[in-house]
């Protein structure tokens, strides 16, 4: 079973065309030479054929024109190496796919598991395309299932490095293979020039070595009884798998949370006497990035956040070691048991008119205050008597924007942005 790693990146572990539909998924594993146990994969790029497989870039099928990478998010600079990473068609779900969804590996399980449209991934529509087989330069937007959508007849599911090259690929179509990397494609279905069977799946099984750049070493089953999504595929990958991980420190910044009713609260810790400097932390759900929440935080300082829907958030802290490298703590993942829905609107918005209505989903008492641009308060009111609503004269208040705030009895917290532009009045 021995086969040495000489290069760093990502190569597919298992890919699947479902049972039918769309429900396809890709599950990738960071590889690395014995002794490395972090491997930046910011702007590593998956695609599915374009060419590679077939004559050539952009020659024969299996091309859908874009790719999706990676995003240059933080947690992506120090993926240990060993971790799996399962990216999954989220518009129609593998039923196989039972885990719940953890693109930062809240849990610490070394298993990232990613819907195709998480904010950690992003896409470009216009490259490669079938007479363009080149990655950039190219805009990148939020991201679908769609460039990596599996043709069957000539397809493949590969992994290229930032820069664009060929690194690792897993074939179910037609022709040889004219890729140029580290790790050769690997073409583990005899198709016929009728096509290729569809509802399969091929994993890596270690039928021979560990060397993934060998077809032998490859399965093709059908769907869904060979399909391992988020997990290694038996014990032969499971025992490679583990010889790719290593015995990782805590990291010098730990995260904890508690969750009281829909209120959360952060606290940290440090966990050794390494020297750290500009702590932030920061706060994401299923359906946005990371975002900075508090920069310079205080060693005593906690934070508290009330959560009214049923949206997964994350919060984790980046700081810095006295190298000035760049590293993140644990990521914590909370989810309210039971969703609050309460809501706050306000109409119409920009202010056309006199006034503007702010409407609370569900009657509620509590405070209603407008803050201007420069964080003054300059409008406040009362809700009593479980009102659902309030107007508010904007007739002689100055264009641009102003932040609206409620702030219930029992201290949960709604904002919302209004503009006042005074042409629409």
């Amino acid at each position: 079973m021995n086969f040495t790693i000489a290069q760093t990146g990502l190569i597919v572990n298992e890919v699947s065309q479902g049972t039918g539909g769309v429900k396809e998924y890709a599950e990738l594993i960071v590889i690395a030479p014995s002794g490395t146990c972090f491997v930046d994969i910011r702007n590593w790029i998956i695609d599915d054929n374009n060419g590679d497989f077939s004559g050539g870039p952009t020659v024969g099928a299996g091309i859908a024109s874009g790719h999706i990478r990676f995003t240059n998010d933080p947690q992506w600079q120090n993926v240990p190496t060993g971790s799996i990473i399962l990216i999954y068609n989220q518009v129609d779900k593998n039923t196989s796919i039972t885990m719940p969804d953890d693109p930062s590996d809240s849990n610490n399980d070394k298993i990232y598991i990613l819907p195709s449209n998480s904010s950690l991934l992003e896409r470009c529509t216009t490259r490669p395309t079938t007479s363009d087989g080149t990655y950039s330069p190219c805009t990148y937007t939020a991201p679908i299932w769609d460039p990596l959508g599996l043709a069957n007849d000539g397809d493949v599911m590969q992994v290229r490095t930032p820069a664009g090259a060929y690194f690792h690929g897993l074939s179910f179509g037609d022709g040889t293979c004219n890729c140029i990397g580290p790790g050769p494609g690997v073409r583990v279905d005899n198709c016929t020039a009728g096509g290729c069977t569809a509802g399969r799946v091929y994993s890596f099984t270690h039928n021979i070595d560990n060397n993934f750049t060998n077809a032998a070493n490859y399965t093709n089953a059908a769907a869904p009884a060979g399909e391992t999504p988020g997990t290694t595929n038996n014990a032969a990958n499971t025992t490679w798998r583990s010889s790719l991980l290593c015995v990782l420190p805590l990291p010098a910044v730990t995260l904890q949370y508690e969750l009281v009713g829909n209120q959360v609260n952060l606290r940290y810790q440090l966990t050794d006497g390494e020297y750290i400097k500009h702590l932030t932390l920061q706060h994401a759900t299923n359906e946005t990035p990371f975002e900075n929440v508090i920069e310079e935080l205080n060693y005593s300082q906690h934070y508290i956040q009330n959560l009214y829907d049923n949206k997964t958030h994350y919060y984790r802290i980046v700081y810095q070691d006295k190298d000035g490298n760049t590293k993140i703590s644990n990521t914590v993942q909370v989810q309210l048991e039971n969703t609050i829905t309460q809501e706050m609107n306000i109409y119409p918005n920009p202010v056309p008119h006199d006034v503007a209505s702010v409407m609370l989903k569900n009657p509620e008492n509590g405070i209603i205050q407008v803050f201007n641009i420069a964080g003054q308060l300059i409008y406040q009111t009362e809700l009593n008597n479980g009102e659902r609503g309030h107007t508010i004269d904007v007739y002689q208040w100055q264009d641009g924007l102003y932040i609206v705030r409620f702030i219930s009895q029992q201290g949960e917290i709604l904002t919302q942005k209004m503009i006042v532009q005074s042409q629409m009045k």
